[in-house]
């Protein structure tokens, strides 16, 4: 077997890949289509800006970004090249042998970053780190004025923290896979000497660096395809070349020297840079500052919710994974109305009809901006983004599409503008001189002044001058016990287990009445689902009324087995745009059922959204969360087929729709169905031949007749194209009547 060879195979073992599957030959073709669709330069306030990914809140920062990015590159080069054989060196044997003894070792590194063709770099910053291979290693990197700009740890254990001192933040991710303690244990003084012994290298002799006399040794032309597949959506290396430098005296290294050219990739903004990388000042066998690998982040400092790591080695998924949707809640303890937002850009002009039909297939609408507020809040999570805003000009700022529309025949150019979801159009945030009509009867948010902003103007419903994006809302689902507004008095309990959120409430008397307030956007029936536990072996009922109409005399809540097992029993009704008042009374004259909760849904819900998931396969930067985060720049990749994603609803719903959402390829699949953990799985959709890919505009929709479900499992088979598939979007729907109540 030759040394490519070996590269390979070890790369397919690190990530659990068939190893008889050839090495991406698209990898170019899709890391611009990604840029293409993701994160696109562009120029405001004449800033280089990258467009935002699941990572924005820590890549804000181009120091921290590229931090992570010599991070990742450093550990991933030498898991890959470690273990190989190669032809040894006498000196560096030695080197290694000395190495092998140390147990700490401190040293400072100097970053450099350019952009191609120009002659000085646009970035540079001053690194101190610390390593122990009993515990760990962490850097503090500065930035061009000397401001700690993060400390970066990766401890044994797989702990990983990064701290943020100038926006008090900071990230705290568990491990994931093998990567993490494979890189503790070669991220030791032994490693990179290691690293240079396995490849093919040149002994460059005697030279001065940083006033020692040492021997080189140098690697050039590194075989960029064996790093790349490894790496390659986070920093995909192009070529790589290292000197180490090595004291003739006590034969311990006192430099590294590591030059790299970088195709377009996330960490690198998705834009070709060339970096250099300079290790000196090495203390090996060192003290080390006392408390310097424990992470000290102060009280007032906010942690930043990430979900699953993009940082992980592919794995069978284990268990339970929760979920959360891209979407930004505006909480109503913060005076918001708890909806959630979010802006898609979709990389092309879209029409106003496709951006609103995209909008419900994703289970939500066009956003309805009914106050200042609202508009404060949505304008603050997509005016900084610059793949929502499509420029004409210098001073043009063309932005999402919103939900307002004016009917043909209304009176131009202001009259009888609407909302879709028939909440009334009285608050208006319009351009000096729009709206301006006539013709022009579509909402979308326009910056004139050469920046974004948050007014708006208004625009024909076509492809030939329209935004690139669009903003999403979607109404709130599950509201909690605790969530309601008027409960039995002191009847927070936690005695059963199995609730979710903070507790639950008993019913114990005819008098006990549990009231939510519901504030739903979109004025239409509704699913009403109720999680309860009634431990008698007896049925119990309730009363349901919707603003104050009885929509069930007496729903039944039968014997759920024991009142730590929980159930759910449904009805419907028709809500109104904004606030509902949904009341459970209970009918019996002494104890009834304990209630958890109650979910509200719609029959274009996306069910599967924010839910708890489990996977076949988790690969490096594309776990199976993305499959179910509403996001379509984000996906799931499959590796080798057939593979796996089972959602659990946390009910159980009349299911009678999904929807599939690929990348730019069809994929083979099947979804089986079942409402219990014991139950066997019963097949709903049967698509293993498809040839029809779906996108967000027109996903693979399937419709079924109704069947109870609350695990709900797709499984992907094959695909028309000549690599497998990524799963951007699975979403999942139920009809909204009454359903049969079942057991958790």
């Amino acid at each position: 077997m030759n040394r490519s060879e070996k590269i390979k195979n070890l790369i397919r073992t690190a990530c659990r890949t068939n190893p008889g599957r050839r090495d991406w030959t698209e990898t170019d073709d899709r890391i611009f289509r990604d840029a293409a669709a993701a994160m696109q330069r562009t120029h405001i306030n004449d800033q280089r800006v990258a467009r935002t990914c699941v990572w924005r809140t820590i890549m804000e920062s181009r120091i921290a970004r590229y931090s992570v990015a010599a991070t990742v590159v450093v550990a991933a080069s030498i898991i890959l090249f470690s273990p190989l054989g190669g032809r040894r060196s006498v000196a560096l044997a030695d080197v290694a042998q000395k190495l092998s003894e140390t147990r700490t070792v401190m040293h400072k590194e100097k970053r450099l970053f350019w952009y191609p063709g120009e002659d000085r770099p646009f970035f540079e910053s001053q690194v101190r780190k610390y390593i122990s291979t009993d515990v760990g290693f962490m850097e503090e990197q500065y930035d061009m004025n000397g401001k700690l700009d993060h400390q970066f740890y990766l401890l044994k254990g797989g702990q990983v923290v990064l701290i943020f001192p100038k926006s008090k933040r900071y990230v705290s991710l568990p491990a994931q896979g093998r990567l993490y303690d494979e890189v503790l244990k070669v991220s030791t003084p032994a490693g990179l000497v290691n690293y240079i012994m396995a490849m093919p290298h040149l002994q460059l002799g005697r030279s001065q660096f940083h006033g020692f006399e040492a021997e080189g040794f140098a690697i050039s032309n590194v075989d960029s395809s064996s790093v790349l597949d490894y790496v390659r959506y986070l920093f995909p290396i192009q070529n790589m070349s290292a000197t180490l430098w090595v004291e003739a005296e006590s034969s311990l290294p006192v430099g590294i020297e590591m030059r790299i050219d970088a195709d377009p990739g996330f960490l690198n903004g998705f834009q070709k840079i060339h970096t250099e990388f300079t290790a000196y000042d090495f203390e090996w066998d060192a003290e080390l500052p006392k408390g310097i690998l424990e992470p000290n982040v102060p009280e007032d400092y906010t942690q930043i919710n990430l979900g699953a790591s993009a940082i992980s080695t592919a794995s069978a998924g284990e268990g339970w994974t929760p979920t959360t949707a891209a979407a930004r809640l505006w909480p109503v303890e913060e005076g918001g109305n708890g909806h959630a937002y979010q802006g898609v850009p979709v990389g092309e002009r879209i029409s106003w009809t496709s951006a609103e039909q995209a909008a419900r297939l994703a289970g939500g609408y066009l956003a309805t901006i009914t106050s200042q507020r609202e508009n404060d809040f949505v304008f603050g999570l997509i005016g900084a983004d610059p793949a929502c805003w499509r420029t004409l000009g210098d001073m043009l700022y063309m932005g999402p599409w919103l939900g307002g529309y004016q009917p043909e025949g209304a009176p131009e150019p202001a009259g009888g503008w609407l909302w879709v979801t028939g909440e009334p159009f009285v608050y208006t945030a319009w351009l000096s001189v729009e709206p301006s009509g006539p013709g022009e009867d579509r909402l979308h948010y326009m910056g004139r002044e050469g920046s974004p902003d948050a007014a708006w103007n208004d625009a024909p419903d076509s492809h030939d001058w329209n935004p690139m994006s669009y903003l999403v809302e979607y109404d709130p689902v599950t509201f909690e016990a605790e969530d309601a507004t008027a409960l039995p008095v002191d009847r927070i309990e936690t005695a059963f287990a199995g609730y979710s959120g903070n507790g639950y409430v008993r019913l114990m008397s005819r008098t006990d009445v549990i009231r939510w307030t519901i504030p739903p956007g979109m004025a239409e029936d509704k699913g009403i689902l109720l999680h309860y536990s009634n431990g008698t072996p007896q049925d119990m009922h309730v009363k349901v009324t919707v603003n104050g109409a009885v929509v069930e005399p007496n729903l039944a809540c039968p014997p759920t087995g024991a009142w730590d097992v929980w159930g759910s029993a449904a009805t419907g009704a028709h809500f109104t745009a904004g606030q509902n008042v949904v009341e459970i009374r209970n009918l019996a004259d002494d104890a009834g059922p304990a209630m958890d909760r109650v979910s509200v849904f719609g029959d274009n819900t996306n069910l599967a959204m924010n839910r708890t998931i489990a996977s076949s396969v988790e690969l490096p930067g594309y776990p199976a969360s993305r499959a179910v985060d509403a996001d379509p720049r984000t996906s799931w990749r499959l590796g080798d087929l057939p593979q796996w994603l089972e959602v659990d609803l946390g009910d159980v719903y009349q299911v009678c729709r999904t929807q599939v959402v690929g990348s730019n390829q069809a994929c083979r699949f099947s979804v089986e169905v079942k409402a219990q953990d014991q139950d066997a799985y019963v097949q709903v959709v049967d698509r293993t031949s498809n040839s029809t890919p779906g996108t967000a505009v027109e996903p693979v929709v399937d419709t079924f007749e109704p069947v109870a479900a609350r695990h709900v499992r797709l499984t992907v088979t094959g695909t028309d194209g000549r690599r497998n598939p990524d799963i951007v979007e699975f979403r999942i729907s139920a009809v909204t009547g009454r359903t049969p109540a079942a057991a958790k």
